[in-house]
């Protein structure tokens, strides 16, 4: 299992990438408890299956693609892992993978303090532009990072994802979205599905990590 060890300002190690930390654990322990719990064969609708799916492809590409940074990983057969992927797409997708990790210690901080919030359609958003105008402009960018990062990293996860057709995008828009409230911490805004906003309470956040233990 792939560990994020420090950060910017973190000295600590942690055994989920501190950029899907939440949303990975969740979605991992989730495919295995369905996998565990039962012994009956379980029938599950195409919204479902289409799901599970983009999760079993997500959150594994950004791991390889931060691994991929700094050791150029190889498979069974001693060719090149990332070989499959056109170099200018597996660059975007690392790039994009990187930089994620670089400004999640500059993100989380800002949702706690509602600076920013995620958006119902799995995106950051604005709340409460800082008043000095150097500090606006870098959170601006911080967002506007964010955000494109997200899309390319959605984007080659539908890739190797077809089954979704051309509205894959937006869906998985919405699925992203509804892990990132599973894993919000208290204090943090998020956007509910009829564009309503609410701050998360302790119960909510708790509730939520309880249910990916």
């Amino acid at each position: 299992m792939l560990a994020r060890c420090g950060g910017k300002r973190s000295g600590s190690c942690e055994p989920w990438p501190l950029l899907w930390r939440g949303p990975a654990r969740t979605a991992w322990l989730l495919v295995g408890l369905a996998g565990c719990v039962s012994v009956k064969p379980a029938v599950l609708d195409r919204h479902t299956q289409l799901e599970q799916q983009l999760i079993g492809r997500l959150w594994p590409l950004e791991q390889q693609l931060i691994l991929a940074s700094s050791v150029r990983g190889t498979s069974a057969s001693g060719r090149d892992a990332s070989a499959a992927l056109p170099p200018a797409a597996e660059r975007e997708a690392r790039e994009a993978a990187l930089r994620r990790a670089f400004n999640a210690d500059d993100l989380e901080p800002l949702k706690q303090q509602q600076v920013l919030g995620e958006g119902r359609d799995g995106e950051l958003k604005l709340l409460l532009p800082p008043s000095e105008t150097a500090e606006a402009q870098r959170v601006r960018a911080l967002i506007a990072e964010e955000n494109a990062d997200r899309l390319v990293l959605l984007r080659r996860a539908l890739q190797l994802s077809p089954a979704f057709g051309s509205d894959g995008l937006l869906a998985a828009r919405a699925i992203f979205h509804r892990l990132v409230l599973k894993v919000a911490r208290p204090g943090e805004r998020v956007q509910r599905a009829d564009g309503s906003w609410e701050t998360v309470g302790v119960r909510h956040a708790t509730s939520a990590r309880d249910a990916g233990r």
